[in-house]
């Protein structure tokens, strides 16, 4: 299933589905199916898959949930060509429609928007459930090593290093 949804093949996603392949399988990452379909950045596959998640709360998802994964997006991780950026107000819309986040989420979600510069994200939490929007980005890491006589850095590395920052935060912050 994770394949399907990372390759984004919708047929083959709901054909698993049908066929009840897990969604709380997890991998070596402790990513369950629904955290790639958030990743794959394919709203025909988070069509998919969204709606045969049985969630009481977007919270019970993973540890850090989809919604932050939504917000803070890394389609670095998955290296998917043509994925958008962290600021993609249509998938957390999708995800939001499954059932209604604590005040307590939104106040982190509207944090971590912030600090990744999601300000569309931000601005549509805001609206719909009010707070406060401040952008307060990270700070990147600092820099290891130049690389050649270019003097250019390794924004891959940096941008996953940003990342894993963000992500062990937001671990200690929900514990």
């Amino acid at each position: 299933l994770m394949i399907a949804i990372t390759h984004r093949d919708r047929t083959m996603v709901r054909q698993l589905l049908d066929n009840n392949a897990s969604l709380t399988l997890v991998d070596s990452r402790g990513w369950a199916p629904a955290m790639y379909a958030v990743k794959a950045v394919s709203m025909e596959v988070l069509k998919e898959v969204l709606p045969k998640l049985k969630l009481s709360s977007v919270e019970e998802a993973d540890s850090i949930g989809l919604l932050h994964h939504a917000v803070a997006l890394d389609p670095l991780l998955l290296q998917l060509d043509g994925a958008t950026t962290h600021d993609n107000v249509e998938v957390v819309k999708a995800i939001l429609g499954l059932c209604k986040p604590t005040t307590s989420t939104i106040a982190s979600l509207l944090d971590v928007a912030g600090k990744v510069n999601a300000s569309k994200v931000g601005k549509e939490l805001v609206k719909q459930f009010g707070g406060k929007y401040v952008e307060k980005p990270l700070r990147p890491p600092a820099v290891r090593q130049i690389l050649g006589s270019e003097k250019s850095f390794d924004h891959k590395k940096d941008a996953l290093e940003m990342m894993t920052i963000l992500e062990k935060e937001l671990e200690k912050n929900h514990m």
